[in-house]
């Protein structure tokens, strides 16, 4: 991956096959950012398979729960509570 531009980075993979074909493919668009969004079910079974063996996987759930609803809590201590050992 190397950046044309700060804004659009390119990442190109070229394959050499056996018989003497190449396969390549180009994009600008990097999964994660706004244009290729990576879904949030993704997202929270990446947290919880890092995090679950560190908190367990009750208190794992827990955060990931808490943080889909951050928005609604009056005090975000609530969360960084539930991440301390």
């Amino acid at each position: 991956m190397s950046p044309r531009r700060v804004d659009a980075p390119t990442a190109r993979v070229r394959v050499g096959l056996r018989d003497g074909r190449t396969l390549e493919e180009t994009t600008t668009v990097v999964r994660g950012d706004a244009l290729s969004p990576v879904p949030r079910d993704e997202i929270t079974a990446k947290f919880l398979a890092l995090a679950s063996p560190v908190l367990g996987d009750a208190q794992a759930r827990k955060v990931a729960d808490t943080v889909a609803e951050t928005d609604t809590l009056e005090d975000i201590r609530v969360l960084t509570e539930m991440l301390l050992p």
